[in-house]
């Protein structure tokens, strides 16, 4: 590898730690989950790292609204994720790509299918990054078939569905130690902005058909 890729490297791998490191914790997380009103919510997400998901939101929107407003912060965030990756690696950008295609389409089983794709599209990076990134593929893998597999009474507790999400969140926080690697780290930092998106809109949505918010930190100390 050249000192250029080195150099950029290192750049691209200390800015993501430090996004990483600006999300909420668990405290700022129970602190904007008891909002109890709508306008209450939205400043508590920008006053605890959340504003990107609620940026340029309308004043008072309906759920339709705000749902598209959503779907649409997402495909931005897509975009900013390629960004992050190295220009050679065509195959896992092009992997990304597709993924932001489906943003606006209400279909889980073709996220399944892209995600198993994910598998195909790093067979040529180097062995390390290669390894680290099967072994993300298969964390994720693995709460995708526990959900897929949950009996009805499981299934039907969405806050069950939230502690193991919170557990994959671990898991992918705990990735992020050892030798620095770069698309494994932007992968990971994709994935746990992901679950700050779904925690973010189960709030939002919960709160605009004034339900009862899910409890988004089961499990968490």
């Amino acid at each position: 590898m050249g000192i250029l890729r080195v150099i950029q490297y290192a750049e691209a791998q200390a800015r993501i730690r430090a996004r990483v490191g600006d999300m909420p914790d668990t405290t700022q997380w129970r602190r904007v989950s008891d909002a109890r009103d709508l306008d209450a919510l939205v400043a508590r997400m920008r006053e605890n790292g959340l504003q990107y998901w609620i940026k340029d939101l309308p004043r008072a929107p309906d759920t339709v609204s705000m749902e598209q407003h959503l779907k649409a912060r997402l495909a931005e965030f897509f975009v900013e994720l390629e960004r992050l990756l190295p220009r050679h690696r065509a195959a896992i950008r092009n992997w990304l790509q597709a993924g932001a295609g489906l943003i606006f389409l209400d279909q889980p089983c073709q996220w399944r299918l892209w995600w198993d794709e994910l598998a195909t599209a790093c067979r040529r990076l180097p062995g390390d990054e290669r390894a680290r990134l099967i072994r993300i593929h298969a964390m994720v893998s693995e709460h995708l078939y526990r959900i897929h597999n949950a009996s009805p009474e499981m299934t039907a507790d969405l806050d069950l569905e939230w502690q193991w999400r919170n557990e994959l969140a671990s898991k992918l926080r705990a990735a992020l130690g050892g030798n620095p690697f770069h698309i494994g780290l932007v992968m990971v930092y994709g994935l746990l902005q992901a679950i700050q998106f779904e925690r973010s809109r189960a709030l939002l949505v919960s709160l605009s058909r004034g339900w009862e918010p899910p409890d988004l930190l089961r499990g968490l100390a």
